[in-house]
């Protein structure tokens, strides 16, 4: 049996990995495509805990990629964020303005 593959068959059951990383909060872009994909399932099967956050581009022109992420992350419970570039940009901006104060 593989390693992934153990890890996968005790998802239900608590990881050893989830005590290893619960003091860390970790976040996963995902576009879509096979790489984020890929990503989020690995830390899936190895039952490292993270949540997911999209971006949508060219006024919506990846919207059909961001809905396979949607069903992705629902059929896996995975918590989602979404957003914009200029939500982000704002975010970033009152980051950096905080962090001066």
């Amino acid at each position: 049996m593989g390693y992934l593959t153990k890890w996968a068959t005790t998802r239900n059951s608590p990881s050893p990995l989830d005590e290893q990383y619960s003091k860390y909060k970790i976040y996963i872009a995902m576009s879509g495509g096979i790489d984020s994909e890929i990503t989020a399932e690995t830390f899936y099967q190895l039952g490292i805990p993270f949540e997911g956050i999209t971006l949508r581009l060219f006024d919506g022109k990846n919207d059909f990629d961001l809905l396979y992420v949607e069903e992705y992350c629902k059929k896996r419970n995975i918590q989602l964020y979404k957003t914009t570039p200029y939500l982000m940009e704002r975010a970033i901006t009152s980051s950096k303005t905080s962090a001066k104060l």
